[in-house]
């Protein structure tokens, strides 16, 4: 089960959360009518192949599968009504190179959903999702034009739920590229969400750029509250800018913004990797990729600026984990009594436990356990700090 559900998080990247709610809220998105109709039937399959409940579509409990321990129930209709017509769909919705990643998904061990005998089965712990879940549809009034240019063009829009008691709504963000006269899904860029207009208009005078949809101006919600002895809290906030080169939709800048004194840093980019400006303002070797910062002694007072996150069961020992680089997955974090893998991107991270954690970036690999590091031969990758240290540097932040 456990593996299902990090699947369903982690590899469809599908949007369980509900984010908003209806009412009087205008959700009218800026696309014309000849973009809306363009869109309108791929939106509708991407929809289908990545959310499965929809128009027509059916789950025949009593025909079941088992698969490494866990139940599947033959799904039908539509899309689904054979392994033959869901890669008709693939191929009609997707990019060929995308399409056939998606369909490779279905060997991976922890698909929610997979081919036995030509016919698809869905794991019985996502069809028992909410109804709230079950009943969202992608709703094409919504959708925005957030970038168009060369071959590529990035959308937003919402899927908004019906029929249930209180109505929510998700968004969704996709890449598209041109393909013959028609746009196919390029891929599914859901953790970079489109800069609201505050923060989109303030980096586009920090770039001077006009408003001509070249660029897509995005933040993945990655944020650092640095809350100070005294209680105030500062946001620096992660934003991209990326600009489309033929069919790439390339990296070009990347800002820190301060919500206290509403301005934005640049950051350094290296090889595509954007560098942590708190690791660099903490570390100056080249050779570093992780810092780590044991927490004895100060962790009362490193308790009010950090929040410290348990994976496993045991409670011994306390680290706040720097990374260099933000935005990529380098780092495993395995708790030593847990089978659990979890992935961190994150300006710093606390934990709380025994964890075996490991780093691959290309370039460098390795594995340490924070259990007794300071007796440990640490990789050169690795540079121990003082606790003491780097609470004054978030104290110091302003």
């Amino acid at each position: 089960m456990r593996k299902i559900l990090l699947l369903l998080t982690l590899t469809l990247s599908l949007s369980l959360f509900l984010t908003g709610c209806g009412g009087s809220e205008d959700l009218t998105g800026n696309a014309d009518e000849k973009t809306k109709q363009l869109l309108l039937d791929t939106i509708e399959s991407y929809d289908l192949t990545r959310h499965i409940f929809g128009e027509g579509v059916t789950f025949e409990l009593e025909d079941k599968k088992n698969f490494n321990g866990n139940e599947y129930s033959r799904v039908q209709g539509n899309i689904f009504e054979n392994l033959s017509t869901y890669e008709d769909a693939l191929q009609n919705t997707f990019t060929p190179k995308r399409a056939k990643e998606v369909l490779e998904q279905l060997n991976d061990e922890n698909s929610i959903i997979r081919s036995f005998d030509n016919k698809l089965y869905v794991s019985d712990y996502y069809i028992n999702l909410p109804e709230e879940i079950q009943s969202l549809r992608p709703n094409i009034d919504t959708l925005n034009l957030i970038t168009e240019k060369d071959n590529l063009m990035v959308v937003n829009y919402k899927k908004i739920n019906s029929g249930v008691r209180k109505k929510s709504y998700t968004d969704q963000t996709i890449l598209l590229e041109k393909v013959g006269d028609t746009y196919l899904v390029s891929d599914n860029i859901n953790k970079y969400s489109p800069a609201t207009e505050e923060y989109l208009s303030l980096i586009q005078e920090h770039f001077n750029l006009s408003d001509d949809k070249s660029t897509f101006i995005a933040t993945n919600n990655l944020y650092l509250e640095a809350l100070s002895m005294s209680g105030k809290g500062t946001f620096l906030e992660l934003y991209f800018l990326f600009k489309p080169e033929g069919n790439i939709l390339a990296l070009n800048s990347a800002l820190m913004y301060n919500s206290k004194l509403k301005t934005v840093e640049d950051l350094k980019i290296e090889e595509d990797r954007i560098i942590n400006k708190i690791f660099t303002d903490l570390s100056s070797d080249d050779k570093t990729k992780i810092l780590i910062i044991p927490v004895e002694e100060d962790l009362k007072s490193a308790s009010k600026l950090v929040k410290f996150q348990n994976y496993g069961e045991e409670e011994k020992g306390n680290y706040i984990i720097v990374p260099k680089y933000l935005d990529n997955d380098y780092i495993q974090i395995q708790p030593s009594n847990s089978n659990y893998q979890g992935l961190y991107s994150n300006f710093f991270i606390g934990l709380e436990g025994e964890y075996n954690i490991k780093y691959e970036d290309g370039k460098s690999a390795f594995e340490i356990n924070t259990e007794n590091l300071s007796s440990q031969t640490l990789p050169k990758e690795v540079q121990l700090l003082n606790s003491k240290d780097f609470i004054a540097y978030l104290n110091a932040i302003k």
